[in-house]
């Protein structure tokens, strides 16, 4: 019997064809020198482009690669939900697929899990950019940064307080907490780290880490300001419209 797989490695990707190949080079590096077993999943979203085509031609030879394709467009969080439920790893972990913040820092992430770091044992990591010991190396434009920090303003006061940044694409969970939150998803879009994050915290009651990363800012973001803060306020709404409906139970 083959040793179980300790880490997944979800990569929701959309129009990919110019970054993926990069991406997984590097993650398949990390592999390399890592004593446990690990597989990537990359979840297409039905790219118009040849992202499905490099990352078939990446696959090739290799072991612990995983294609996956919605039916139809799901967005960045149907996307993240699909991977999530298809893995198989004891800890499961969604980066974005600019790697923004570099893979390196999952092996951080085990700590808190294990209790490691101030013995608390954690359900969810989630990457930040705003708290002590975090590094941007390359900051977002003034604008967009600006646009963040008001929108983590309403979702502390909305949805999940207490947290700096709900949007870092570099999040980790424990199998069970993955299969127990990604299952009660239902916003497919951006707004789904905030949602996601809710379940966890208000309608099952984990413990969640929010743990400084490295960051670069990716000129070639596929976030769109003005029309994806729209988007997630609405998402917020809906998030506690959900959660007095009794939906997420």
């Amino acid at each position: 019997m083959s040793d179980p797989i300790h880490l997944s490695i979800i990569v929701p990707a959309y129009r990919e064809e110019k970054r993926i190949l990069p991406t997984l080079q590097k993650i398949e590096t990390f592999r390399r020198i890592k004593p446990f077993r690990s597989e990537v999943l990359v979840v297409d979203d039905c790219s118009p482009d040849g992202t499905c085509r490099v990352v078939e031609e990446f696959m090739a030879g290799k072991t612990g690669y995983r294609l996956l394709r919605n039916e139809k467009n799901l967005g960045k969080g149907g996307s993240v939900r699909h991977g999530m439920l298809a893995a198989e790893g004891r800890y499961r972990l969604f980066s974005d697929a600019d790697l923004s913040t570099p893979i390196e820092d999952a092996d951080g992430f085990f700590n808190y899990f294990e209790g490691a770091v101030d013995s608390a044992k954690y359900d969810v990591v989630i990457g930040s950019r705003r708290v002590a010991g975090a590094r941007l190396v390359q900051r977002q434009p003034l604008h967009r940064e600006a646009s963040g920090r008001i929108f983590s303003l309403l979702v502390r006061a909305l949805a999940v307080p207490g947290f700096y940044d709900t949007q870092c694409g570099f999040k980790m969970f424990t199998a069970e907490a993955a299969e127990q939150i990604f299952k009660r998803q239902t916003i497919p879009g951006f707004g789904f780290d905030v949602e996601i994050l809710f379940i966890a915290l208000n309608v099952l009651g984990y413990k969640i880490k929010e743990a400084p990363v490295h960051w670069e800012d990716s000129p070639a973001t596929t976030v769109r300001l003005f029309r994806d803060s729209t988007r997630m306020f609405r998402d917020l709404l809906t998030i506690k419209k959900n959660h007095e409906k009794g939906i997420y139970r």
